[in-house]
């Protein structure tokens, strides 16, 4: 296979600008998809190109072991890294440099952050500065995120990082502009805790399917635009839901709300006039489609959806019988009548001076005892 590529190589001009560095001897097969990351490895915007090959399938040729290459680090065992803040709580960009530098990184590896880290910065991980090593060290290795403890991720804070694929924040509140925009291979993401989505937070997050909020009362314009494999969406706290946020979401099939109808801001909130929902099946709790009904955005959503599914009514199971074991008369009377037959009333009178009388019920039984001298 290098033989081929070099090959080819050298038929271009004396002017080819093409670099091989690092390819793997173990590399076998080409796969069609690879050519999808052109962008990646071949700038040619601003008069700084990178790569300017003559010879088109050479370069795809490159691009597709590039792209091998990025998969098989991606499968082998995942390296934790524990990531600590020079000035808690806040972890900024300096500091995962710091710990970065302190690593020979050629496989995929899980970030863990601090337990005294409740702020991850602006850009603290981001990975779009254009420059060809620091995307390799940071995008093509990071592939796990654990936050036990960190409450609020800035802006850009995971921004471009396209080999990303978990990440955990139990206790995260506020998720930031772009904080994981572009983030393609992104799948599992857990945020039990956040209430706020903000602006184009998940942009172009290609391979994410199916996303819960269970808190989320607010979500920003374009969050989760491009995000063309999302099916499932489940905001049921949803106050406001901002424009064009589900924007070139194609597979987008079903959307759970709550009983409350979410504030539209602009009619593009699924795709532009709205477009996208003729695809949907929205859920939403029973006796809540009157209030969406009742409001001339939501009606004409409902109107062009693929379907309304209600959520039933969660009516809770009666309280067990209660059971009587033990019964105390101090003063006064007690009339018992049997649930059957023809049995006589049972009449226990206590006078005011007398011992109280205690009841002990087993199973169907009564016994009356009094008590001991």
């Amino acid at each position: 296979m290098l033989k081929l590529i070099k090959r080819a190589m050298q038929d271009d001009s004396a002017n080819n600008k093409i670099k091989i560095a690092g390819i793997s001897q173990s590399v076998r097969m080409v796969r069609e998809p690879a050519v999808s990351l052109c962008s990646v490895f071949c700038y040619t915007g601003g008069g700084n190109s990178y790569y300017t090959p003559t010879n088109r399938l050479a370069m795809a040729m490159l691009i597709a072991i590039f792209f091998a290459m990025s998969m098989s680090a991606k499968l082998k065992a995942q390296t934790p890294i524990t990531f600590t803040a020079s000035s808690p709580p806040t972890l900024t960009q300096a500091d995962v440099d710091a710990e970065l530098a302190k690593h020979t990184i050629t496989s995929a590896f899980t970030a863990i952050i601090a337990d005294d880290i409740t702020i991850i910065d602006n850009e603290a991980f981001f990975c779009g500065d254009g420059s060809i090593n620091y995307y390799f060290i940071k995008a093509s290795h990071l592939v796990g995120v654990i936050a036990p403890k960190v409450t609020s991720i800035g802006s850009y804070a995971f921004g471009n990082c396209q080999n990303l694929v978990n990440v955990s924040f139990p206790a995260v509140e506020n998720i930031k502009t772009r904080a994981f925009n572009f983030c393609r291979d992104l799948v599992n993401v857990y945020f039990p805790s956040a209430t706020s989505i903000e602006q184009s937070a998940f942009n172009y997050c290609q391979n994410l399917v199916n996303i819960s909020f269970p808190l989320v009362e607010s979500i920003g314009s374009g969050a989760f635009t491009g995000c063309a494999k999302l099916e499932s969406v489940s905001l049921p706290s949803a106050i406001s839901i901002g424009s064009f946020a589900f924007n070139y979401c194609s597979s987008l099939e079903s959307v759970t709300l709550g009983a409350i109808p979410p504030t539209l801001v602009g009619n593009n909130v699924f795709g532009l006039s709205n477009v996208l929902a003729e695809n949907i099946t929205f859920h939403i709790p029973y006796g809540a489609e009157a209030e969406y009904r009742n409001v001339a955005a939501w009606n004409a959503i409902l109107t062009d959806a693929e379907g309304i599914e209600i959520i039933p009514e969660t009516i809770p199971p009666p309280p067990p019988p209660m059971r009587i074991q033990h019964i105390i008369i101090k003063a006064g009377s007690l009339t018992i009548k049997a649930g059957g037959g023809n049995s006589a009333p049972i009449v226990i009178k206590v006078e005011e001076d007398e011992e109280p009388v205690h009841l002990q019920l087993q199973e169907q039984q009564m016994e009356i005892a009094t008590p001991k001298e």
